[in-house]
C-alpha cells in the first residue's frame, strides 16, 4: 500500500466531471466513501480519521476523536466504510466500528474482535461476530454504488440482506423479509406486504412439478427439504431437479401474479417497431410515448439560441454508459415548471431513418445542454425487447441496431 496518496478527486455522477477534494491540513493514507450517509472518510498519514460530507472540498474535512483503548489513542492504519459504519483497523489488527453519519462523528468508537483475536471479548458488531471474525474482501471505491462490499466485514452477519450472496442464506432470512431476486442473483429486502403495490401471492396446491429434496447439513445430516423442482429442459428430455424457490411444499408453488397496476413502470416491454401519439394525437412510427416531470425549473434557450441543438433540455437514448447519442428529442421550450407529468415522444431510430434500436439494455438521459458543456441531470434505464437486432455474417455478430425493410 502506498504510505500517502498525493491527491484526491470526487465525482457525484458517473457522467459528471471530477473535482478535487485533497484535504488541505493532511496527507491521506487511507479513504473510504458511504453512499448512504454521504460521506467520505479518511486517515491521515498520522493515523488521525477525518470526515468530510459531500459536496466535499478541500478545507471541509472535519477531525474525528481517534479510537481509544486502556492503553490510550491508537492510530488508524486502513478504514472502510459500507451502508451504516466506518471500520478502522490498526497495524497490528485491532478493529474499531463507528456510526458513518456526520452527526454521530463526536461519538466514541467501539473495539471489536479483531482476526487475530481470540478472547471472549464480546462487543456489537451487526448482529453478532461469527466464528473466524474478519476477513479481507475488495472494496467499493464509488459513491455511485452503494458500497456494499466493504475491505473488512462481517463473513456471515449483516445489515441487510444484500449481504446474503447466494439463495439458501438469502432464504433462510425469510424472517429478516429477505427475498432471493433470481433475476439479476441479489439477495433483496422485500417491502412490507401492507406497503407493497403487488397483489396478493398465488398459492397452487395441485404442481406436480414441485418436490422435496435432499438436502445435506453442515453436520452431514440428511433431510428432505422443499424449494425444488423436477422440470424438462426440452421437449423430449430427462426430467432433472433444479433449485426452484417458488415450491414452497410437495405439489405446493406460491408465485406472485404477474397482474401490475396500470400505472406500473415497464421499461423493460418496449417494442421499437410500434407507432405511438403525440400530445396533439399525431400517430407516428418508431418511437415511444413518455412521460416526464421535474421539481425545478427546466432549462430553455431564447432568442438566437431557441432552435439551437447545443442549448436547452433534451431526452437522450444511450447505450448504458456510452456517451454515444442513439436518438434524442428536446422537452418542448414552453416547458418551464411541471406540476405533474407532462408527455412527449421519443423516436426510437438508430442514428438514421431505415435503422432503429433493437433488443437489449439501454437508458434515457436527461440533460442541460449549454455554452458548450452538457450537465446529466438524471438517467433512466430501460430495455427494448423486440426486434432482434441484425446479424453480421462477416463478422459473426450482432449489430446494435435493425434495418427497416422498405415496404
Amino acid at each position: 500500500l502506498r504510505e500517502s496518496w498525493e491527491s484526491v478527486y470526487l465525482s457525484d455522477s458517473p457522467y459528471g466531471q471530477w473535482r478535487e477534494v485533497t484535504p488541505q491540513d493532511f496527507r491521506v493514507k487511507a479513504i473510504a466513501t458511504s453512499a448512504s450517509t454521504s460521506t467520505l472518510w479518511a486517515v491521515s498519514a498520522a493515523g488521525q480519521p477525518f470526515v468530510c460530507v459531500t459536496p466535499c472540498n478541500p478545507s471541509g474535512w472535519i477531525a474525528v476523536t481517534a479510537p481509544k483503548t486502556a492503553k490510550g489513542t491508537v492510530a488508524l492504519e486502513y478504514i472502510d466504510a459500507d451502508l451504516k459504519w466506518v471500520w478502522g483497523v490498526t497495524a497490528d489488527g485491532q478493529v474499531f466500528e463507528h456510526l458513518a453519519s456526520v452527526l454521530r462523528f463526536e461519538e466514541p468508537w467501539i473495539q471489536i474482535p479483531a482476526n487475530n483475536d481470540k478472547s471472549s471479548f464480546a462487543v456489537k458488531a451487526w448482529d453478532s461476530v461469527p466464528p473466524g471474525g474478519f476477513k479481507l474482501v475488495c472494496p467499493s471505491a464509488s459513491l455511485l454504488d452503494a458500497d456494499e462490499i466493504t475491505r473488512f466485514t462481517v463473513e456471515e452477519s449483516s445489515a441487510g440482506c444484500n449481504r446474503y450472496v447466494d439463495d439458501l442464506a438469502c432464504y433462510a432470512k425469510v424472517d429478516d423479509r429477505c427475498k432471493w431476486n433470481a433475476e439479476i442473483e441479489v439477495c433483496e429486502k422485500a417491502l412490507p406486504t401492507q406497503a407493497s403495490r403487488l397483489p396478493d401471492v398465488d398459492v397452487l396446491f395441485d404442481d406436480h412439478s414441485c418436490i422435496l429434496a435432499e438436502e445435506v447439513g453442515v453436520d452431514g445430516t440428511v433431510a428432505m427439504q422443499p424449494g425444488y423442482s423436477r422440470t424438462k429442459v426440452k421437449e423430449g428430455a430427462e426430467l432433472v431437479i433444479n433449485r426452484d424457490l417458488e415450491c414452497v411444499d410437495h405439489g405446493v408453488r406460491q408465485r406472485i401474479p404477474d397482474i401490475r397496476p396500470p400505472c406500473w413502470d415497464n421499461n423493460h416491454t418496449i417494442n421499437a417497431l410500434n407507432s405511438c401519439l403525440t400530445p396533439e394525437g399525431v400517430e407516428l412510427p418508431y418511437c415511444v410515448q413518455l412521460a416526464f416531470t421535474s421539481t425545478t425549473y427546466i432549462v430553455k434557450c431564447g432568442g438566437n439560441l431557441l432552435n439551437d441543438p447545443n442549448c436547452g433540455s433534451f431526452l437522450e437514448v444511450h447505450l448504458p454508459g456510452n456517451p454515444d447519442i442513439i436518438t434524442e428529442v428536446r422537452i418542448p421550450p414552453d416547458t418551464t415548471f411541471t406540476s405533474g407529468y407532462r408527455t412527449t415522444i421519443m423516436p426510437l431510430n438508430y442514428k438514421t431513418a431505415n435503422r432503429t434500436v433493437c433488443l437489449g439494455g439501454y437508458e434515457i438521459w436527461w440533460v442541460q445542454r449549454a455554452r458548450g458543456r452538457k450537465i446529466v441531470e438524471s438517467v433512466k434505464p430501460f430495455s427494448i425487447s423486440e426486434p432482434m437486432c441484425d446479424w453480421d455474417p462477416d463478422a459473426e455478430e450482432y449489430k446494435p441496431f435493425f434495418t427497416i425493410q422498405n415496404g
